[in-house]
């Protein structure tokens, strides 16, 4: 397919950016409080954007007069999109149209996740791998960039390593679209009466229908009840932005379950496990909460295909001894996943502050590239035993005393490193000439004991994005990085010498 509209499609930030720029006046505040209706008007066009701003900067203040522009705009965008959307008819085939049906069944305006977005095409069957045990959500994510790529779909935010974050359908593109996907069959109608939790025959319920409130079930499914989790051929299972706490046995049953996403804050956890364990396809298991109750060993460390881990240790104080012998259970578990990339480990007390966190050395887990600690590190040697691959790494409430600098500035591929509350105790920080080479975003939160940070010329050379929080006794910014024309520099609750 080869759908072409001007310059490439520009996100919400990019887009205000660019009409603000345009207009070369002050933004009055009538406008300002069109800001989100400009930028979803627009739909990342740059040549709407720019006539857009160019009109209104030739206007009087009249509100009425600016929303007749915004009217025009729309019969203007109308136009652009019926043409590419002649052209999608043409050469997209109907698998890759559902896709974009897909889009419809979020509400209006609302800003797709990526993560969720892809898992969703993976449970409806709308991708397929091309070679053998090639991952669909690989595949998923591969196509998403397509359509991107060719301006089908629009950006609205992407994460600190310049991945895609959210996602949506420009404006026009969205109205169009929908009134051809309801002439298909993908999309149907569902019963809306809030009696009942069964549906209709041959009707299929998906979790974005759960994001719209005047859905029938969103109070089942956000509010104070119980919600049955039951056992069935599914892969549709994300819990993150609920309220259950407790999943029944029937998930171990899941064979072809994939993806599991748990609500962290509100404690979800597995109950304890049956003779058979038929979770071996799992490969994300997000948010568990993990006590003195949950089978660890001999339990969830049979899931060894999983690629993307995060748990949140709980210690109670009675439990002390019980809550060591789990923590280490679940160090040896990490240690078998060989296809993990992404971990996410937490232990706190019942305080919510950091406790003890048990991790084994992770050099010889080659495909992981993200990292995020928060507790107390056991053993405090493990930062000098991470991975090559490593590219994302947060660090919080780890209580080294040593630099972790000098050991971090080797690993070749981090591109991302956070440094929060607590995670260094000690007054001087250091990094060497060369060291962090792909280095690009850095933050500091909350070192409360560091005094003194020093670069050697030739460090952070790619470091692009800088944030300092509440180092309070931290002197001065290091005067290699004084005259960084390149660098975003942000200062938040910092002593008034250091930013003078």
């Amino acid at each position: 397919m080869s759908v072409h509209h001007g310059l490439r499609l520009r996100g919400d930030d990019e887009s205000w950016a660019l009409f603000t720029h345009v207009m070369k006046v002050n933004i009055p505040p009538e406008l300002l409080k069109l800001r989100r209706e400009i930028v979803i008007r627009c739909g990342g066009l740059p040549l709407a954007i720019v006539r857009l701003a160019d009109v209104l900067s030739q206007k009087d203040a009249d509100i009425d007069e600016w929303s007749s522009v915004l009217q025009q705009l729309d019969q203007d965008q109308e136009q652009v999109w019926s043409k590419a959307l002649s052209k999608i008819n043409e050469d997209l085939p109907l698998y890759k149209q559902r896709r974009l049906f897909y889009f419809g069944l979020f509400p209006k305006d609302y800003e797709i996740p990526v993560r969720r977005l892809i898992m969703l095409w993976v449970a409806e069957g709308l991708v397929q791998p091309e070679v053998e045990n090639e991952d669909p959500g690989d595949v998923a994510g591969r196509c998403l960039i397509e359509l991107i790529a060719e301006d089908v779909v629009q950006v609205t935010k992407k994460k600190l390593d310049g991945n895609v974050k959210t996602c949506h359908l420009p404006y026009a593109l969205r109205r169009h679209w929908l009134s051809k996907a309801q002439q298909a069959t993908f999309v149907q109608v569902y019963a809306k009466t809030r009696s009942e939790l069964s549906i209709s025959t041959g009707l299929v319920r998906r979790l974005v229908d759960h994001l719209d409130k005047e859905d029938f079930s969103f109070d089942h499914i956000h509010g104070h009840i119980h919600v049955v989790v039951t056992s069935m051929v599914t892969t549709t299972l994300d819990l993150k932005h609920t309220y259950i706490s407790t999943l029944p046995s029937s998930i171990w049953k899941m064979q072809h379950l994939r993806h599991s996403l748990l609500s962290e804050s509100y404690r979800s956890r597995f109950t304890l496990q049956p003779r058979v364990c038929s979770l071996i396809a799992l490969q994300t298991l997000w948010g568990l909460f993990v006590d003195e109750k949950t089978l660890v060993k001999g339990g969830l460390d049979r899931l060894v295909n999983a690629r993307k881990l995060g748990l949140a240790c709980r210690l109670m104080p009675s439990q002390q001894q019980t809550m060591l012998s789990q923590l280490e259970a679940v160090a040896n578990w990490v240690l078998k996943l060989k296809h993990l990339h992404t971990l996410r480990l937490k232990s706190d007390d019942e305080s919510n502050q950091p406790w003890d966190l048990d991790l084994k050395p992770l050099s010889g887990h080659v495909n992981l590239s993200s990292i995020y600690l928060l507790g107390r590190l056991k053993n405090p040697s493990i930062v000098s035993e991470f991975p090559r691959n490593l590219s994302d790494l947060t660090l919080s409430g780890s209580g080294l005393m040593e630099d972790p600098m000098l050991k971090l500035d080797k690993l070749p591929n981090l591109k991302i490193l956070r440094l929060l509350a607590k995670s260094y105790t000690g007054k001087l920080m250091l990094c060497p000439s060369g060291g962090f080479p792909q280095l690009r975003v850095l933050k500091l939160w909350k070192l409360e004991q560091l005094e003194e940070w020093n670069v050697e010329e030739g460090a952070l050379q790619a470091l692009r994005d800088l944030e300092i929080r509440s180092c309070i006794r931290l002197k001065m910014l290091p005067k290699e990085l004084l005259h960084r024309s390149l660098l975003e520099l942000k200062l938040t609750d910092m002593p008034s010498q250091f930013t003078a």
